[in-house]
C-alpha cells in the first residue's frame, strides 16, 4: 500500500540519519572498548566488567521497565497529537521514578558487599557507582523517548554524539589512575547527556499548557503495561546476570578476560541493531495504534542484522586472531579468537528476538511471555543443575547461550507467523 511504503521510507530515512550520527559516536566508544579498557584494566578487572554491568542492570531494570512503559504511551499520545496530555504524562512519572530508585538503590547498597566477595572484586565503590550509572541510564529514556516519539532524530543524534565524546574525555583522565572507577564514571556521562539534551530539545513541549492525563483508567492501564514490561525485562536481565556469574565463577580470571575481549568484536553488531531498535519502537507503536502490522519492521531489521552478522563472522573466521592482536595486550587472548564468529551469530539471533519482543511490547501485547518467561526460568535452572553436576566450565556456558539464542529466535518466528495468520483471517 502507498501509505505503508511512505512510512517504511520515512523509517529507513530516519534510521540512516541516526545510524550515521551514532556511528560517529561509536568511533569514540570503540576507542574506549579496544584501547582504554585493555590498556589500563588488569586481567582480573577485565573479567569483572561484564558481571558488574549485569549486576547493575538487574537493579535498574524496574526503572527501565517503567521508562519503556512511559515511552509506549508517549508514542501513542504523540500519534494522537495530544501534546498537553503528553506533558502531563512526563510530569507525573517523577514521583514513581524516585520511589523505584530509592527502593532498589538501598537493596543494591546492602547486597553489593556480598556480590563483590563472590566475584573476587575488592572495589565496592566502583560497583555501586555502576549501579548509580545504570539508574541514570534508565531515567534518561523518559526524556529521550519523548524526543524519539516526536521523531526528532536529528536531536537524538547530536545528544548521543556529545555524550560519547564527553565519556571518552572523562575516562581518559580517570582510568590511568583508577581503572574500574574511571570506566564506570564514564558510563554515567551518556545518560546524563541524554537527560540534559532532551530537556533542551523539548523546551517547546514544556511551554504547552498541561492537560490532565492521570485519571483512574489511564493509571490502571499504565500499571498493567508496567507489570508486563517488568516481567519481560526482569526475565531477560536475570538470564544475563546468571550467564555472566557463571562465566566469572566457572573459569579463571584469564579466561573471563579472554571472553570479554572476544565479545568486544561481536558487540560491534549492536552498533547496527541499536539505531534500528531506537527508531523502530515509535513506528511499531504507531502502527499498532492504527491497527496495522508491526511485522514488516521486525522482518526488515532482522534481515539487516543477520546479513551484517554473516559478514562479520566471515571476517572473524579468517582474520579474528590478527584483529585481537591489535588490542593492547591482545596477544595474550588469541586463543579466544576462534569464538568470535560464533559470538557474532549469537548476538544476531538475540537481536532478532529483541526486535520481535520489543515490537510486541510497543503494541501492548504480552502473549509472548507465555513462552518467554518459562523458557528463561528453565534455562536458569539448568545452570544450577550443571553446577551441581561438576561439569561447569566457560565452554558449557557458551554452548548454552548459543542454544538458548536459537530457541528464542525459533519461538519469535512462530509468533510472527501466527500473528500474520490472524491478521490475514
Amino acid at each position: 500500500e502507498p501509505q505503508i511504503q511512505k512510512r517504511m521510507n520515512s523509517f529507513w530515512k530516519n534510521s540512516l540519519l541516526l545510524f550515521i550520527a551514532l556511528r560517529i559516536g561509536d568511533v569514540v566508544n570503540l576507542a574506549t572498548a579496544f584501547y582504554l579498557v585493555p590498556k589500563y584494566a588488569s586481567s582480573n578487572e577485565l573479567g569483572a566488567l561484564l558481571p558488574i554491568t549485569s549486576y547493575a542492570v538487574f537493579f535498574s531494570t524496574p526503572l527501565y521497565a517503567f521508562a519503556m512503559t512511559v515511552m509506549k504511551e508517549a508514542a501513542a499520545l504523540h500519534e494522537q497529537n495530544k501534546t498537553g496530555e503528553l506533558k502531563s504524562l512526563l510530569s507525573g512519572v517523577f514521583v514513581a521514578m524516585l520511589a523505584i530508585i530509592a527502593i532498589f538503590a538501598v537493596m543494591a547498597l546492602l547486597l553489593t558487599p556480598l556480590f563483590a566477595d563472590s566475584m573476587n572484586i575488592g572495589d565496592e565503590s566502583s560497583i555501586f557507582l555502576m549501579v548509580c550509572a545504570a539508574f541514570l541510564g534508565c531515567a534518561a529514556p523518559v526524556f529521550l523517548d519523548a524526543v524519539q516519539a516526536r521523531k526528532m532524530f536529528k536531536a537524538v543524534g547530536i545528544i548521543e554524539l556529545s555524550g560519547s565524546i564527553c565519556r571518552l574525555l572523562l575516562m581518559a583522565l580517570v582510568m590511568p589512575h583508577k581503572a574500574l572507577f574511571g570506566y564506570f564514571a564514564g558510563q554515567s556521562v551518556p545518560p546524563l547527556s541524554r537527560i540534559l539534551g532532551s530537556i533542551a530539545s523539548l523546551h517547546k513541549l514544556f511551554r504547552v499548557k498541561s492537560q490532565s492525563y492521570w485519571n483512574k483508567t489511564n493509571t490502571r492501564m499504565i500499571a498493567l503495561n508496567y507489570a508486563g514490561m517488568l516481567a519481560y525485562q526482569l526475565s531477560s536481565v536475570a538470564v544475563n546476570l546468571v550467564e555472566q556469574w557463571a562465566i566469572r565463577i566457572w573459569s579463571t580470571s584469564a579466561d573471563s578476560a579472554g571472553y570479554y575481549m572476544a565479545t568486544r568484536f561481536s558487540d560491534i553488531l549492536f552498533y547496527i541493531t541499536f539505531p534500528l531498535l531506537t527508531v523502530m519502537f515509535p513506528y511499531t507503536s504507531s502502527a499498532a495504534v492504527r491497527g496495522k502490522s508491526t511485522a514488516p519492521f521486525v522482518i526488515h531489521c532482522s534481515a539487516v542484522t543477520l546479513s551484517a552478522a554473516g559478514i562479520l563472522s566471515i571476517v572473524y573466521l579468517f582474520a579474528g586472531e590478527s584483529l585481537i592482536k591489535l588490542l593492547p595486550g591482545g596477544s595474550a587472548f588469541t586463543a579466544w579468537s576462534n569464538l568470535m564468529p560464533l559470538l557474532a551469530i549469537v548476538t544476531a539471533m538475540v537481536s532478532c528476538q529483541v526486535f520481535h519482543t520489543n515490537a510486541e511490547v510497543s503494541a501492548g501485547r504480552y502473549n509472548f511471555l507465555w513462552w518467554f518467561a518459562p523458557l528463561n526460568l528453565c534455562y536458569m535452572a539448568s545452570f544450577y543443575l550443571i553446577n551441581a553436576s561438576g561439569a561447569a566450565n566457560i565452554h558449557t556456558v557458551i554452548f548454552m547461550m548459543t542454544a538458548m539464542a536459537f530457541l528464542r529466535l525459533v519461538f519469535s518466528l512462530i509468533d510472527i507467523a501466527r500473528r500474520r495468520e490472524l491478521q490475514a483471517a
